[in-house]
């Protein structure tokens, strides 16, 4: 099924991006505020600073006012992409909405670190 197809290709992109910031040392800090280091609750709303390459506690949205409101499931699941071994990211299951939000942050984050677009992110799209 090509939808299926594409999907895999999505979420294996992302997988593959996250894996490549831990890698290099630029993994984005997903547990704790990047401005005052208090730990992240499940439910509490979040805020991702691209700059400061990881999440704001509600207390810190002001910290970075270009900081991306995200939902606390895109942090989780980011978080879980991390650890997964790449040999089982078919279990892995992302939905849309949190397939988009991680997509976009990824590509921003990216781009923000390097300083450039990535002109092979948007090529694996077109052929997907």
């Amino acid at each position: 099924n090509l939808l299926d197809s594409e999907r895999f290709i999505d979420k294996t992109v992302m997988i593959y991006q996250i894996k490549l910031l831990k890698l290099l040392g630029l993994m984005p800090q997903l547990e704790y505020c990047v401005n005052c280091d208090n730990k992240l609750h499940g439910s509490e709303n979040v805020n991702f600073s691209i700059k400061s390459a990881g999440l704001l506690c509600e207390k810190c949205y002001g910290a970075d006012v270009q900081s991306l409101a995200i939902s606390r499931g895109t942090a989780v699941s980011m978080q879980m992409m991390a650890k997964t071994p790449l040999a089982s990211i078919g279990r892995i299951s992302v939905g849309a909405k949190l397939r988009e939000e991680i997509s976009i942050l990824l590509n921003r984050l990216i781009d923000y670190q390097l300083g450039e677009h990535l002109k092979s992110a948007r090529f694996i799209k077109t052929i997907g």
